[in-house]
């Protein structure tokens, strides 16, 4: 039996849906990403002038819709349920309240319990955005209760938690594992149990570091997201790199752009041109992390990573 068959293949969580194909969150994203193996999908939460939760990566609405727009600052049904995707075919910014309703019929039509991954972001005004989860759980139904097992709380700092999201899953969203360990202590310290940390996969390709993280992991029963693989071969890394000696897996799951590339049966044919990206991409990695620890101002370059889509 090969090392790789002893453990079951990891669950895929659609990047905003099946973003490499699709316009990215949006209705017609989710259902391809689910339609090709994803039992849980990936979005991201603002909240609109006239306090809805509205579903969209970056806070400026130019680089998917082609207008400028902040979210936070517009109300969704005057502004922005009127704006369309640039991608063909042209579709809406959804409402979570739309996604949920989504997330039910087709857990109803498929048999499957199909999952929605949370990307707190930072605008979202903490106590409000419970508020406004809540009802909108109640609202769509058929209970609270029901949504325990299909919400994943995704938060990039601790003060996005709140008592009332124990009974879900909360998960820690980090490009640097050193912020990890402090939002898992402080949500503890809190009450709260953080059950696993969704990390940037270039952890993947530092030694050290991951040698770090698993070990944290392992010891503080902590399960493990990757974001973002889109190759059969980095798929096949973090299952390898995260087997535990008893045979068990920290892997929670891998988050995609591209389900179907992400679960091939065979790891693509890969030459010096990847070879050369990786090594780009690690030292560019360990690099900003250099400057973030010795607190350099490097809000240029975050929001240059936003509007290219990568936070």
């Amino acid at each position: 039996m090969s090392e790789l068959s002893e453990i079951p293949q990891p669950v895929l969580a659609g990047h905003r849906g099946f973003k490499a194909k699709y316009p990215e969150n949006t209705i017609l994203s989710y259902d391809a990403a689910t339609d090709n193996g994803c039992d849980v999908v990936e979005t991201d939460l603002h909240i609109s002038t006239d306090k809805k939760i509205v579903i969209a990566h970056d806070v400026d609405t130019t680089r998917v819709f082609g207008e400028t727009h902040l979210v936070n600052e517009e109300s969704y049904d005057d502004v922005l349920s009127k704006l369309r995707t640039l991608r063909e075919p042209h579709l809406p910014m959804p409402t979570f309240r739309e996604i949920l309703i989504w997330c039910r019929e087709k857990s109803e039509k498929t048999g499957r319990n199909i999952q929605l991954m949370l990307d707190i972001k930072k605008d979202c005004e903490p106590k409000l955005l419970m508020e406004l989860l809540l009802n909108d759980l109640k609202e769509v139904g058929p209970s609270i209760e029901y949504w325990h097992s299909k919400l994943i709380f995704g938060m990039w700092d601790s003060s996005y938690y709140y008592k009332e999201m124990d009974p879900f899953r909360i998960i820690n969203i980090a490009l640097d594992f050193e912020v990890s360990k402090k939002v898992v202590a402080e949500v503890k310290s809190k009450g709260g149990v953080v059950s696993a940390i969704s990390i940037f996969s270039m952890i993947l390709f530092n030694d050290s570091m991951f040698k770090e993280m698993y070990k944290f992991c392992d010891e503080n029963n902590l399960k493990i997201w990757f974001w973002t693989i889109n190759l059969k071969k980095e798929a096949n890394d973090a299952v390898r790199l995260c087997k535990l000696p008893s045979g068990k897996s920290l892997l929670a799951g891998l988050i995609t752009d591209d389900p179907v590339a992400a679960s091939a049966k065979q790891p693509e044919a890969l030459g010096i041109s990847y070879n050369l990206s990786l090594f780009f991409r690690r030292h560019l990695y360990v690099g900003f992390l250099f400057l973030v620890h010795r607190k350099f101002n490097l809000t240029a370059v975050i929001n240059l990573f936003k509007y290219l889509g990568l936070l």
